[in-house]
């Protein structure tokens, strides 16, 4: 009898243990992967996506400057080059070379730390520099899970994070705070999206990060 009482003890006090366990919460954004470090995805698109699966590789190439700031640059391809400012990788915008394609002013970033159940707005404003055309952009974030996330490239433990903005957007993102990327997206343009509907999914089938 007391054998059993003391197990019973034990139980309780494991699962009280586990029920105060500390959150789980992501500091800061990451930009530290190493030059050279490779992320391998899938994509495949619908809509006004475009049709079909094609594999991309993104690359983590040397530092560049952009107005004078350095950012971290990764190169996608096929796709655009992605900039990112120091020290949380607040987004910059994509480029095609050196040559602005769209950029965010002020650089988007999400508020950090992420905690599960976090929520905000931010507001930028989005160029698109090959039609001249400038748009006020609103978006509103929740940091919705913190959750095991499975892809051929394996089983990553990730934020996931819901954003949806006025100009048609509804996005998932699942965040991997170990290596400081996207594992996984899932994108969605609505009906209201002035390029129409579609979809775009993105998922890791090989990294090299460290």
């Amino acid at each position: 009898m007391k054998l059993t009482r003391i197990t019973l003890c034990l139980a309780l006090a494991t699962s009280l243990l586990a029920g105060c366990a500390a959150p789980p919460r992501a500091e800061s954004g990451r930009i530290d992967q190493p030059i050279g470090s490779v992320l391998v995805r899938i994509q495949k698109n619908t809509g006004s996506y475009g049709t079909g699966q094609v594999t991309t590789t993104a690359t983590r190439m040397a530092p560049r400057l952009w107005k004078g700031q350095q950012v971290a640059v990764y190169a996608n391809n096929p796709g655009l080059t992605l900039y990112q400012l120091p020290p949380n990788g607040s987004f910059v915008g994509f480029f095609d070379g050196e040559t602005p394609v769209l950029t965010f002013d002020p650089p988007s970033s999400y508020d950090w730390p992420l905690e599960v159940g976090k929520s905000w707005t931010r507001r930028y404003n989005l160029t698109i520099h090959r039609a001249n055309r400038v748009m006020p952009v609103e978006v509103k974030v929740t940091v919705e899970a913190y959750e095991d996330v499975t892809m051929p490239g394996g089983t990553f433990k990730a934020f996931r994070i819901r954003s949806v903005d006025n100009l048609g957007n509804d996005d998932v993102n699942w965040f991997s705070p170990d290596l400081g990327v996207f594992v996984k997206q899932k994108l969605t343009r609505t009906a209201a999206h002035f390029d129409g509907a579609g979809t775009r999914e993105v998922e890791t089938i090989r990294q090299t990060i460290k």
